[in-house]
């Protein structure tokens, strides 16, 4: 034992002797607190790459960060390395004051978070998430009536549609319409992880000590912001549970993914209730608000590529016809629409940074030693906007994933890197993808989406711009909405009607 300790030492001496990645200068004390980006990182970190490699590190007050900017490091560290890299750093702001320590998307690598991440996967894999295509075809029509009414409001009927479908797969939950409490619920429940989720965006993430002092002590508003963040988050992660519990207590809940996973769970094992109602609250909040993003871009797409627009029209028209909405079966016969989905997942990054990961223990990757306990950052937006992949990565272009008419898969898949990375992969990516190619086929069966007129007639072009968060949605636009034909309100209008009657 004692030469087996004397090795150790000796081989972490020797890591700890190889340098650090290379990166900005840092400064004494407080290293590169002054360099750290506010605003739309991803973009700054693939510039340090551009200048120092496909690895960086920075040092913030102490606290060691690592940037990986290429398919191969990721891949490497976070895939081959998964064991190591697989933790997640602390994060006061979010989960000490605001309380998303339950959500296991930011918890800690270890028992509980395995106990949560089981149960989800138990009902959101790839083949037993087909169970709620039904309930994607049902409020992919809803929408459709709602855009013909409101179009205007695209913004807000898209957010009702995804959070009413998940409440309806998750919890069996009618939501009505936008006055819904649970609409609001997962929107601010989901813009305090937004915002706090990307290492230090809030002092207390660099001086943990300071979530300590009252929040009437100067500079301690952000105590006073996450307590009103936190009652939205408690909602969230209670509410619906405690709704269907009851229900189910009365004999008057109908199927669902949590009423299944309480079916088929000991009453008695508390923490297992605990996992489950810990899993089905992250598949409502964080589902809703992904797959919302999503959608915003693909339609932001249409308004500023009106010709990869009128091409998946054209095609739903050839395979689908005119005379019912598309659904999933025929999703194997539409190569176009499939490329623009994945184009969608590529051009405008829901998660630029993914969720930051931590090293658990020193590592050496090319002659650099990375110290455990750093945060190790993926820029999955340099990934899917790598020139030598995908060239002019800014331009929308479906074209860039077809060959011959059918998938080219021989060209890299954005979603393979727009939804985390090794074992930390987001586990609800089916449902956000099943939900952006049902919303999506159905908008160009029935719309055309314009950008708006200006007050001298011309087109008035948006910007393809994010906000900066985990979660990044389109910044604020206007489009025009329209039937592409006469009989575009009798189709829909069917739809319902087949709804209805199932």
């Amino acid at each position: 034992m004692a030469a087996w300790a004397i090795y150790h030492r000796l081989k972490q001496s020797s890591k700890q002797k190889l340098p650090l990645p290379p990166g900005p200068k840092p400064l004494p004390l407080v290293g590169n607190l002054f360099d750290y980006p506010h605003d739309s990182p991803w973009l700054t970190y693939r510039d340090w790459c551009k200048e120092y490699g496909e690895i960086v590190s920075i040092s913030i007050l102490g606290q060691q960060t690592i940037i990986l900017d290429s398919v191969d490091a990721i891949t490497d560290l976070m895939g081959k390395r998964s064991a190591i890299y697989s933790d997640r750093t602390s994060f006061p702001m979010l989960n000490d004051l605001i309380g998303w320590h339950w959500n296991f998307a930011f918890m800690k690598y270890g028992s509980e978070w395995r106990r949560r991440r089981r149960v989800f996967n138990e009902h959101f894999n790839q083949s037993t998430i087909r169970s709620l295509y039904p309930i994607h075809a049902k409020h992919s029509r809803l929408l459709m009536q709602r855009l013909l009414q409101s179009p205007e409001d695209f913004e807000s009927h898209l957010r009702h549609n995804l959070t009413a479908s998940i409440m309806e797969g998750v919890f069996a939950m009618d939501i009505k319409d936008q006055t819904d409490p649970f609409i609001e619920i997962a929107e601010t429940a989901l813009l305090s992880l937004s915002i706090a989720g990307i290492p230090g965006t809030y002092y207390v993430d660099n001086f943990p000590f300071l979530k300590y002092l009252p929040s009437w002590f100067p500079g301690a508003g952000f105590k006073k912001q996450a307590r009103e963040w936190g009652k939205y988050v408690r909602s969230l992660r209670v509410d619906a549970f405690t709704k269907l519990k009851e229900r189910m207590a009365a004999d008057e809940a109908r199927p669902c993914i949590a009423k299944s996973l309480l079916d088929n769970a000991d009453p008695d094992d508390e923490k297992l209730i605990e996992a489950i109602r810990d899993a089905t609250a992250i598949a409502f909040g964080a589902g809703a608000d992904t797959s919302v993003a999503s959608n915003l871009i693909f339609l932001l797409a249409l308004v500023l590529y009106p010709e990869a627009q009128q091409k998946a029209q054209d095609e739903i028209d050839a395979v689908v016809g005119r005379d019912r909405l598309p659904d999933f079966r025929d999703q194997p016969n539409l190569p176009y629409v499939n490329a623009l989905c994945k184009e969608v997942m590529r051009w405008q990054n829901v998660t630029p940074l993914a969720v930051a990961h931590a090293a658990t223990e020193d590592d050496v990757y090319k002659g650099y030693f990375i110290p455990g306990g750093s945060v190790v950052i993926a820029n999955a937006w340099a990934v899917m906007h790598d020139p030598e992949v995908y060239p002019e990565p800014e331009i929308f272009k479906p074209e860039r994933f077809l060959k011959d008419g059918k998938l080219d898969r021989s060209v890299r898949d954005p979603l393979a890197y727009a939804f985390g990375f090794g074992r930390r992969i987001c586990p609800g990516r089916y449902f956000a993808l099943d939900s952006l190619y049902s919303v999506a086929t159905a908008i160009l069966a029935c719309f055309t989406v314009e950008p708006p007129l200006g007050e001298n007639g011309e087109r008035q072009m948006p910007l393809p711009q994010m906000t900066t968060g985990v979660i990044c949605m389109p910044e604020a636009f206007d489009a025009i909405i329209k039937p592409r034909y006469e009989g575009v309100k009798s189709l829909i209008e069917n739809s319902i009607i087949d709804i209805q009657e199932v």
